[in-house]
């Protein structure tokens, strides 16, 4: 950058500005590069579009949760911590233990 343009790169009270976040970028860089590589695995593979139909089922416009509560006599506030704890506090347990066993049942257990 020529000596003119680098006076620009300057704040109103004379402190560089880009300089302290090339500390930042530096650190992050890898980080980038892996979420930039898993966002192209998630894209190519398509697991993405077999994942998020399954985390729209229990939400609350869901018919079968409609009807949940018409039977129960329900209204969404009165259920909303029963669905959230069904939907997602025990879901993603299972999921990271069904994780794991294929895993272990793919690499071996340590």
């Amino acid at each position: 950058m020529p000596a003119a343009e680098a006076k620009h790169c300057h704040a109103a009270n004379g402190s560089p500005i880009l300089q302290p976040m090339g500390g930042a970028v530096i650190a992050f860089f890898p980080l980038f590069l892996l979420g930039a590589m898993f966002g192209k695995l998630m894209e190519a593979s398509g697991a993405a579009l077999a994942i998020a139909p399954g985390g729209l089922d229990a939400l609350p416009h869901n018919g079968a949760v409609i009807t949940l509560l018409g039977i129960c006599k329900l209204t969404h506030r009165q259920s909303f911590l029963d669905i959230f704890m069904v939907a997602v506090a025990v879901a993603v347990p299972l999921l990271a233990l069904g994780c794991v066993v294929l895993l272990g049942s793919r690499f071996g257990s340590f």
